[in-house]
């Protein structure tokens, strides 16, 4: 995957917090902070469906595509001015 570049702005207390960890854990901060971010983006980024398969095995309880979809409409037409 092809690498795109980002700019991140820290204060210094947060900045040499991170060189300290990556000399700890023997990386270039550069190299670090961007193996953190990326594991801290996988876990947002599957946050809601581990909670969901969480919550399914809790409860027992599913929900069909169709019927969150429904549901999603319904909501969004409540929310639609009328007569517009």
């Amino acid at each position: 995957m092809a690498k795109v570049p980002l700019t991140i702005e820290l204060d210094e207390e947060t900045a040499f917090r991170l060189r300290i960890a990556a000399r700890t854990a023997g990386e270039a901060p550069d190299a670090f902070a961007t193996r953190v971010l990326v594991d801290a983006v996988e876990a947002a980024y599957w946050a809601p469906a581990q909670a969901s398969l969480a919550e399914y095995e809790r409860t027992g309880v599913s929900y069909s595509v169709e019927e969150v979809f429904a549901d999603l409409r319904a909501r969004l037409a409540a929310k639609q001015p009328q007569g517009g």
